[in-house]
């Protein structure tokens, strides 16, 4: 029994001196890893502000210049906008983008409204559809990928329940395009 006794006090010893130095050692990774993420976190933050400096500098003091080049950078956003909205062949790239990911069809419609800007006119639908998470997610993906420029001004995703099963995904998009003159003429 004494042998028992004085195995078990040295079983006790031993584990507590290997949990002692588990401790120890972790306690050194630890400020080590937090001494090396401490050094990169400095190291970015000198590169971003050296970029920020660096952006801050090309620009100009002279607000006639920023306006400029603000109207400069207009004018070639515009002129990546189409001349002519064909409203029945956006909607139809929707609804193939939403076969292809074995969605429902839905009904929408495109409204035109003001863009607040010269020559540029808006036009927003919305609409809801209901499938799984996975064939939402991909078909988003075909909008984002799309030839023709949607701008997503909402987006919803609600499950019906808690994990998994169908979801309904709530979408607002915006189109813009050109309505001047000048670029309808052109066909």
């Amino acid at each position: 029994m004494k042998s028992y006794k004085a195995f078990s006090a040295f079983l006790h010893q031993r584990m507590l001196f290997l949990l002692i130095g588990f401790l120890v050692i972790n306690i050194v990774i630890f400020f080590r890893v937090r001494e090396e993420g401490t050094a990169r976190i400095a190291r970015l933050h000198e590169t971003y502000e050296a970029k920020r400096k660096a952006s801050v500098s090309q620009r100009s003091d002279d607000p006639h210049l920023e306006m400029e080049q603000t109207g400069k950078d207009l004018l070639r956003f515009t002129g990546f906008l189409p001349g002519r909205l064909m409203i029945p062949d956006l909607m139809q790239e929707l609804l193939e983008l939403l076969d292809q990911n074995g969605l429902p069809r839905v009904n929408m419609s495109f409204t035109p409204e003001s863009a607040n800007f010269p020559n540029i006119m808006r036009y927003t639908t919305g609409f809801t559809v209901n499938g799984e998470y996975p064939q939402l997610k991909t078909f988003l993906a075909g909008l984002q990928n799309s030839k023709s420029l949607f701008c997503i001004e909402g987006l919803s995703l609600t499950s019906q329940k808690g994990d998994g099963g169908p979801v309904t995904l709530q979408l607002k998009l915006a189109l813009y395009l050109q309505s001047g003159p000048e670029k309808e003429g052109k066909g």
